[in-house]
């Protein structure tokens, strides 16, 4: 019998490790530990499906596929039927990039003696020192306690620094790297670690469990910088999502920032006389929303909108601030003078194109997706205040002020305290749609689209995405995430009519 389905067979009577258990035995610089128990059938469901297809498309992405297909082919499996002996209890395969490729190890745990005994009965190789080798399988391996180590190579140095902090206490592991007041789900089928970036203190944490209907996935992260920034106090923001554009990729809610101005621009309003009128104009919440661009294949197009207290003053207010902050920015490029264009006199709800140098860099700068970025702005008028919307195209301005023409008025206490501070979904058939464009223009370009190739496959398994995010503490993350499987094309103003809105729970 093939060594890794018979091995994985007689794990099934040990006891299962408990999330990411083999952390304690992994060197400090790995870069991801991938944990799979209780298999993964494929006759499960389909919210099981698309768990097996998320993690076929994180070992492609990681360099661990053609290694993981090699193995299936020694052993004479599928690659999937192979994961699903392999997942039958509990195995975590180790990654980490070494500078000749992708170096893995898959860790199971196996008492040594019985490891031995079973190893001899399949005419395993015994190199001494608890090392050992299968040649028609083209593995190699050893063990030390309770576990059982296997990879592609006897001389792997992954392997071998494992050992060694097996071995060895005071060695750093990865395990001293997490949180030390991390809470994992011990019942996901899936839980992951991974770092972002070589040598980075980033790190998240995440573990998906299949749900009746959908998959629920949790994740933590530590990160060295803080991606969201302070918002103000508040309660809770919901979204009523079906009233956005069928077309949205992605949107989401939540309580006004602090420093709610692109930072370019609150540069040139620190000494500005208006700047407290225009902070004192904005309301207790914020929505972006993401959209394809359709006249730039490849690209998206972004759109803030900000609640406004009084439709009529803010948009004076708003106007001024952008005259103010195009003025800035042409003495810093040099420029003598620069002439603002006629927006103190358009009509309250007209749309604005702030053409200016400089002014749409400013804003949308730096974010690849949305390609050569322009600056739209326009005021949706409520009975009761409105909206300030910027946008980095004029078609995707006008989508989403129309959709937020037709939102109805909410309550002001709307979820509760505000701890969850952002909620939002994101369609995966339209998200992986505008992920594989953009992958194709990356590479059309010579840069890298490996990970925009990843998120699109994985996107593609999923219809609605409905998540939420808290942060607990400075650098600190939490989210909770709702990913229904894509049974049918569906969009979400269909798939939101039928749930009654977001039903991600705390």
């Amino acid at each position: 019998m093939p060594l890794i389905s018979t091995l994985l067979s007689c794990m099934l009577a040990s006891h299962a490790a408990p999330p990411l258990g083999v952390a304690s035995i992994t060197p400090a610089n790995v870069d991801a530990i991938l944990q799979v128990r209780g298999g993964l059938p494929e006759r499960a469901g389909p919210s099981m499906q698309m768990l097996r297809g998320w993690v076929h498309e994180w070992l492609a992405e990681t360099g661990g596929h053609k290694q993981w297909e090699a193995a299936a082919l020694q052993a004479k499996m599928t690659p999937s039927a192979l994961m699903e002996r392999c997942a039958g209890r509990d195995a975590s395969l180790v990654l980490r990039r070494e500078s000749t490729g992708p170096s893995w190890v898959l860790a199971m745990e196996m008492q040594g003696a019985q490891a031995c005994a079973f190893l001899r009965s399949i005419g395993g190789r015994m190199q001494g020192s608890g090392r050992f080798d299968l040649p028609h399988l083209g593995l190699a391996g050893s063990w030390h306690g309770d576990w059982l180590l296997v990879t592609d190579r006897a001389e792997s140095p992954l392997m071998r620094d494992m050992l060694r902090v097996a071995s060895e206490p005071e060695q750093e592991s990865f395990a001293d790297a997490l949180p030390q007041d991390r809470s994992l789900d011990s019942d996901a089928s899936i839980t992951m670690a991974l770092r972002h970036g070589c040598g980075s203190k980033s790190l998240s944490l995440w573990s998906a469990t299949p749900c009746e209907g959908f998959v629920r996935v949790n994740m933590q992260a530590v990160l060295s910088k803080d991606p969201f920034g302070a918002t103000r106090d508040g309660d809770e923001a919901s979204l009523i999502a079906e009233t956005m554009p069928p077309e949205t990729v992605a949107c989401w809610i939540q309580p006004m920032p602090v420093n709610p101005m692109p930072k370019l621009w609150a540069s040139g309003l620190s000494d500005w006389s208006h700047a407290a009128a225009v902070q004192a104009s904005l309301g207790d919440r914020m929505i972006v929303a993401i959209g394809p661009r359709e006249q730039d294949e490849g690209a998206m197009a972004i759109a803030v909108a900000y609640r406004v207290r009084d439709a009529q003053s803010s948009t004076r207010d708003h106007d001024r601030m952008i005259d103010r902050v195009a003025s800035v920015m042409s003495r810093s490029m040099g420029q003598t003078s620069c002439q603002p264009l006629a927006r103190q006199g358009l009509p309250l709800e007209a749309p604005r194109h702030c053409s200016e140098p400089g002014l749409a860099e400013a804003a949308f700068g730096g974010l690849d997706m949305v390609g050569a970025p322009e600056l739209h702005a326009r005021t949706v008028v409520l009975p009761t205040g409105g909206w300030r919307v910027y946008a980095s195209d004029r078609i995707w301005l006008d989508r989403v002020a129309a959709s937020l023409e037709e939102q109805p008025e909410q309550s002001p206490a709307l979820c509760g305290p505000a701890y969850w501070n952002r909620s939002g979904m994101m369609d995966g058939h339209n998200l992986a749609a505008c992920m594989s464009a953009w992958s194709m223009q990356r590479e059309r370009s010579g840069r890298c689209a490996k990970s925009l190739r990843m998120i699109a496959a994985m996107a593609g398994q999923a219809g609605m995405i409905e998540w939420r995010t808290a942060q607990p503490e400075p650098g600190r993350i939490e989210a909770v995430l709702e990913l229904h499987p894509a049974l049918v094309p569906t969009r979400h103003r269909e798939m939101f009519a039928e749930s009654g809105g977001l039903t991600v729970k705390p």
